[in-house]
């Protein structure tokens, strides 16, 4: 059997944007990962302090924009 790589839906199904932290952690309780990178998170990341220190995590945060970086909570 094989299975598609690709599947289609409507933009309103997509697991990011306002469900994107909801995907994260389940994805992390799935794989259960010791270290997240988010590329491009800016000032608002998408995983929260409590969420970082309750999965035990490394969470790397990244933007271009230092000053976005900097309003991050740390």
């Amino acid at each position: 059997m094989i299975t598609a790589l690709i599947r289609y839906r409507a933009v309103e199904e997509f697991p990011g944007w306002d469900r994107a932290a909801d995907l994260l952690r389940l994805m992390i309780e799935r794989w259960n990962p010791s270290t997240v990178f988010e590329i491009g998170s800016g000032a608002t990341p998408t995983l929260g302090n409590d969420d970082v220190n309750g999965y035990g995590l490394r969470y790397i945060t990244s933007d271009r924009n230092p000053n976005e970086l900097g309003r991050a909570d740390p």
